[in-house]
């Protein structure tokens, strides 16, 4: 029998939530890693040619509750379907997230 219908039979497989709590003890980690997870899933959309219209329902499907919103999944969708490739957010200006000062140096 396959490895994981042995697993499923016998009732150890985890939940696709568990797994991110076992990989990602820091909620920040978590929440960027399902977010690239879902961009993926909406370039995989895109090249199969769904509008996000179609996209929207089943990425809801797929992630439940820790889904996009529906504006940033029509976000990416256009930007993807315009050409873009890289799923990863871009640098933004701003303060960096860590910074050094005579207290904390």
């Amino acid at each position: 029998m396959y490895a994981p219908a042995r697993a499923l039979r016998a009732g150890t497989v985890r939940s696709h939530h568990s797994f991110f709590e076992s990989r990602y003890s820091d909620p920040v980690q978590e929440k960027m890693q399902r977010s690239l997870e879902q961009r993926m899933a909406i370039k995989f959309c895109v090249k199969l040619e769904k509008s996000p219209a179609e996209s929207n329902p089943m990425l809801k499907k797929a992630f439940g509750v820790n889904c996009l919103s529906e504006r940033q999944i029509f976000r990416w969708h256009k930007a993807l379907a315009e050409g873009r490739e890289d799923v990863n957010d871009e640098n933004r200006a701003g303060r960096p997230s860590t910074s050094s000062s005579d207290h904390n140096v």
